[in-house]
């Protein structure tokens, strides 16, 4: 085990406030002990020195296992080792050491929260929203899109629906679709100020 300090010594008040601001976005993992192992998982809950992570597609994780972690959110960003410990209400659970630096922010942070799904108006095909950032969403969808191919999109967002363009990055097959990252190419006015509100919460 590579993490160093007792967690019963930690100052786990400080740690929660610090990681808080990271529910609801994405992490990368890394194993330490095979660099090629890597993942993405969300951040669902900070409890003290536990780390709780939402793995949708990640692989088989033996307890002790040790990952590098990277954070980030529109305020900041992290990368620290973490401890695999066990499952907890569906939740991997990781122990994270007693002190972790807070770093500029250096990616746009993605999030899960706030968007439901998106419908594609030319097909009017709904699709499964993975995750958003200012500059792009990720979608689930039945089936592949070209690059630069662009899609008309209606977003049902916990603010109401939001309109806007996207051209297509990639698309690529998972165990459950086609996930496919989207930049933005084209939104109104007042859809982009519910877009940056959406973003902010």
């Amino acid at each position: 085990m590579r993490l160093q300090g007792n967690p019963k010594c930690a100052d786990n008040a400080i740690v929660t406030l610090g990681m808080k601001r990271f529910i609801s976005t994405r992490a990368k993992l890394e194993s330490v002990s095979d660099p090629t192992n890597q993942f993405f998982a969300w951040v669902a809950d900070v409890k003290g020195s536990r780390l709780h992570l939402k793995v949708d597609n990640g692989p088989k994780i033996d307890p002790g296992s040790v990952f590098s972690i990277q954070l980030s959110s529109n305020r900041s960003s992290s990368n620290f080792d973490i401890e695999f410990m066990g499952m907890e209400s569906g939740n991997c659970v990781f122990h994270m050491p007693e002190l972790i630096r807070m770093e500029p922010p250096i990616e746009q942070a993605r999030r899960r929260a706030g968007v439901k799904t998106a419908t594609i108006k030319a097909t009017d095909v709904i699709v499964d929203v993975i995750d958003v950032g200012p500059k792009g969403i990720g979608i689930l969808a039945s089936e592949s899109y070209d690059s630069e191919t662009e899609l008309d999109l209606v977003l049902d967002t916990v603010l109401g629906d939001i309109q806007l363009s996207a051209k297509v990055v990639y698309s690529r097959f998972e165990e459950t679709g086609f996930r496919t990252g989207l930049t933005i190419s084209k939104i109104g006015r007042i859809d982009e100020a519910r877009w940056n509100q959406l973003l902010a919460a």
